[in-house]
């Protein structure tokens, strides 16, 4: 390295922005060694990995160099895959293949596209990837193998992983633990105690790692077998033992394991603080969170963002939003994105929302920018003080969309962080949308009563067991220590509850309390239930309830198993099951001439009396050329291998007699293979705003069953009619993704735009049986 070289790489690696780094890129432009690869590589190195927003402009410097050498491939592709964007990690990494003979991939370029992979989870590129490693001979090495068996752990193979750990000639102890953390991350708990008990050498990660595991699967009696019979301790051991007690409810736990940490003279780290001031916060233990706030000032971790972040959320939570407020104000480090969201999301949990917005507002004037993968609850905060109206009720069960916002995209647009306009004059424009003096969709969600709430302190009830009546202090059962599950909300009310698989559910005095506690609201007798929305979506959710509530609207998955006068297409929405399979990007559909298979069907080919028609077109079909017709299911290796089917596939069939949860239809969708619809009468989400005849086909089911005449209809259909359907299928999947935040014209604002659609019609018939209302009261007063 000449010493030009070396000081303009030395000026590089002080830059802690893109301003600066493309001051000094200016610099190096009129030096002339912008076509220098050595100081290039490094350009592009900082702005790709140490700078967090200049990927894009790593990207242009990329394509604007001639003759980009392997490092610089590696750098971009490394970029990428750590980018909210990690599969698009896979394009330099086929330009670099494309490159030979002059250019080869090295371990670097597989470790990197590898992680790409994993950081998105999509198996097919994985197990590609996985050739082109065993095509380069990288397969023995121990860097690619090991990155290998953590990218077959994120797409959740075990199994893959496990082989390639087998054809591994020397393993070493990082490969052994990615093993281990493979197994964990499949739910193999006893696999990944069989890995590290065959370990032959174990180091501290090993342990770590052992322990992690089993926080993470809440098996924290093995994890304390575990602590003791560790040979030494560090502070991470520590950490992961209390994250592991705070994650799973258990805080007295974490609270002693953090006392006695300090009393072995261990100095906590950030890991550590982060998980005790969390179990704080979940446990509402104010106390025991001042106390660890002055330890934290005099031990010097407040220069920690992260620490000062958990003190907020843990204050904000403990009901305490003054001392929240005062730890953000006096906060001696920069302020981060969390921080902002912290506060604000503290304010609005206190009610404070002029005070959340103000300071939105000045979290914008400091220049910090909202990241979309992490939303702030400034929308919360805004409708809440906005949106005090109660025309609408719902009942909100667990459903794949936002249930926080209120939506209704063409009256009141979804926050988009992707304009350009300011977040400031944004948020104006949506108050202004949403004004509640203008007519569009307002909902308001029902609190529950506590009797429905049980489930989530884990207190149990007989089937028949009314639970008592918990005004009188006497009659509330002990608890039970912590909640239930992580996510207890939505795991009690699905399977206790809701989602029964057969009619009535398993506590159903529970269901009819819930009923009944709907039926005698103001709110119902006003209308009715005509302006209620319930969201049952699975065919078995709710199933008796509904029967009791039909005036409502519903969101259903079909009318299979409803009376019409029960559920029908006049007053309910239909809305898409979310996809089993993984969305194929649109760069990477295979075109016509890419699709060797002509039709495709992978499910169960006996079922109960509506399969009839697909047990017939099996013994047509399942021997013709160019026709996969096979039996499957989502168990093992089935989704995966209906994602590689599907997506090599023209034409995807739908038969009658499935169910809308084998999610064929929409797994066909999202694989952009034109669906072939056997039936004479179905129900499709979205059809008022769909043209399903534009990218898919309608058979009668007595046609389908003629010999030849499903193949000779399909033969019939020319490459360019099939590749018009082909161009709209990419164009309307983003109609059945569930997204979170939700996108516009996701499915989630679909299903928003259908109860807008429906709550017209309610309201029409609502005024019209209202007309005489006056007359009838005076004729039988008198």
């Amino acid at each position: 390295m000449s010493n030009s070289e070396a000081r303009w790489v030395s000026l590089l690696s002080k830059c802690i922005s893109l301003r600066g780094t493309k001051q000094v890129h200016s610099h190096i432009y009129q030096n002339g060694l912008d076509s220098d690869p050595l100081v290039l590589g490094k350009l592009l190195l900082h702005c790709a990995i140490s700078i967090s927003d200049a990927l894009h402009y790593a990207q242009r410097l990329f394509q604007h160099f001639p003759y980009p050498d392997t490092f610089m491939y590696n750098t971009i592709i490394r970029g990428l895959a750590q980018s909210h964007t990690p599969l698009h990690c896979i394009h330099p990494f086929i330009q670099m293949l494309r490159r030979q003979p002059t250019l080869f991939p090295d371990s670097f370029s597989f470790a990197f596209a590898l992680k790409g992979v994993a950081n998105c989870g999509n198996f097919r590129a994985g197990i590609q990837l996985h050739s082109q490693a065993l095509r380069y001979g990288y397969i023995t090495h121990v860097f690619v193998g090991t990155t290998l068996i953590s990218m077959y752990a994120e797409c959740g193979s075990s199994d893959y992983a496990r082989r390639v750990f087998e054809e591994m000639p020397e393993p070493n102890a990082v490969t052994w633990n990615a093993l281990v953390t493979a197994a964990f991350r499949c739910g193999d708990v006893e696999g990944a105690r069989d890995v590290f008990q065959r370990m032959p050498v174990r180091n501290l990660t090993s342990w770590n790692l052992l322990l992690a595991g089993y926080g993470r699967a809440g098996k924290l009696d093995l994890a304390r077998q575990v602590f003791s019979k560790m040979p030494m301790k560090d502070d991470v051991s520590w950490s992961t033992m209390i994250i592991g007690f705070a994650h799973n409810g258990s805080f007295d736990e974490a609270f002693g394991f953090f006392r006695e940490l300090l009393c072995v003279g261990i100095r906590p780290n950030e890991v550590s603080l982060t998980g005790v001031l969390s179990a704080c916060a979940q446990a509402g233990a104010f106390e025991f969170g001042k106390i660890l706030h002055c330890f934290i000032e005099k031990s010097g971790f407040l220069y920690i963002a992260s620490v000062n972040n958990a003190l907020i959320d843990t204050y904000s939570r403990c009901g305490n939003a003054a001392m929240a407020r005062l730890v953000f104000q006096n906060m001696p480090v920069t302020r981060s994105i969390v921080s902002w969201s912290s506060m604000i999301a503290g304010l609005a949990m206190h009610g404070h929302g002029e005070e959340a917005i103000q300071l939105f507002h000045e979290m914008e004037e400091a220049g910090v920018r909202p990241d979309v993968l992490d939303p702030i609850p400034l929308n919360n905060t805004l409708l809440y003080f906005k949106h005090n109206s109660t025309r609408e009720q719902i009942i909100l069960p667990p459903f794949p969309y936002q249930p926080s916002k209120i939506q209704s995209p063409k009256e009141c647009p979804v926050f988009n962080s992707s304009q350009k306009t300011s977040y400031a004059e944004q948020q104006k424009k949506m108050a202004l949308a949403c004004d509640p003096t203008k007519n569009h969709l307002q909902v308001f969600m029902y609190d529950l009563p506590p009797e429905f709430h049980f489930g989530l302190l884990n207190w149990k009830g007989s089937v028949n067991k009314t639970w008592p009546n918990v005004d009188n202090p006497k009659n509330i059962p002990p608890y039970a220590g912590g909640l239930n599950l992580q996510h207890s909300v939505e795991y009690w009310l699905t399977l206790d509850l809701l989602s029964s698989s057969i009619a009535e559910v398993f506590r159903p005095c529970t269901a009819d309390r819930l009923v009944q506690f709907l039926l005698a609201r103001e709110e119902w007798k006003r209308s009715g239930g005509k302006d209620h929305l319930v969201v049952a979506h699975h065919p078995n959710s709710m199933l008796a309830a509904k029967r009791k509530l039909g005036s409502a609207m519903f969101v259903l998955a079909d009318f299979g198993r409803y009376p019409v006068e029960l559920a029908n297409i006049k007053k309910d929405i239909i809305a898409p099951y979310t996809h089993l399979i993984d969305t194929i990007p649109i760069s990477e559909s295979a075109s016509y001439d890419e699709r060797s298979t002509l039709l495709y069907f992978q499910g169960a080919i006996y079922r109960k009396a509506g399969g009839a028609i697909r047990q017939e077109l099996y013994y047509l079909l399942k021997d013709e050329k160019d026709v996969h017709f096979a039996f499957g299911s989502i168990k093992r290796n089935g989704i995966n291998a209906a994602s590689q089917g599907m997506a090599v596939s023209k034409f995807c069939l739908n038969i009658a007699g499935d169910t809308p949860s084998s999610n064929r239809l929409f797994d066909a969708i999202v694989s952009h293979c034109v669906p072939v619809i056997i039936s004479d009468e179905i129900e499709l989400p979205f059809e008022d705003v769909l043209d399903y005849s534009e990218f898919g086909l309608f058979v009668h089911a007595s046609d389908a069953v003629r010999k030849g005449y499903l193949l000779n209809f399909l033969h019939s259909i020319k490459p360019e009619k099939w590749t018009k359907m082909w161009e709209r299928l990419k164009e309307i999947t983003q109609h059945f993704e569930y997204q979170y935040p939700s996108q516009p014209r996701d499915a989630v604002n679909m299903i928003w735009e259908e109860v807008a659609h429906k709550i017209s019609s309610v309201q029409l018939n609502l005024h019209r049986k209202n007309r005489y209302q006056r007359s009838q009261l005076l004729v039988q007063t008198g």
